[in-house]
């Protein structure tokens, strides 16, 4: 099951939606959770304030373990096989 909530910075739920699909093949994860902050702040000059190892849909890559950092009221993408940033 696949499923995807948009939720507004107030907090206010925008979108819902429910795929029933197979779990993804995934590759195993290398970037570490410190190592995707440090990434994050390389790439953006911000401190994380929290992480998240999810599944993603990356373009043209298929399903991949992504680290999702939260920078306050933003949020970066950490591929958590190769440390690149996921746009």
């Amino acid at each position: 099951m696949r499923l995807n909530v948009t939720v507004t910075s107030n907090g206010r739920i925008m979108n819902f939606t429910a795929r029933a699909l197979k779990d993804p093949k995934l590759p195993g994860s290398t970037v570490s959770k410190d190592e995707a902050a440090r990434l994050a702040r390389t790439y953006t000059g911000r401190t994380a304030q929290g992480a998240l190892l999810l599944a993603q849909r990356v373009k043209g890559q298929g399903w991949r373990p992504v680290w999702m950092m939260g920078l306050g009221n933003d949020d970066v993408f950490i591929g958590a096989v190769t440390g690149l940033q996921i746009p």
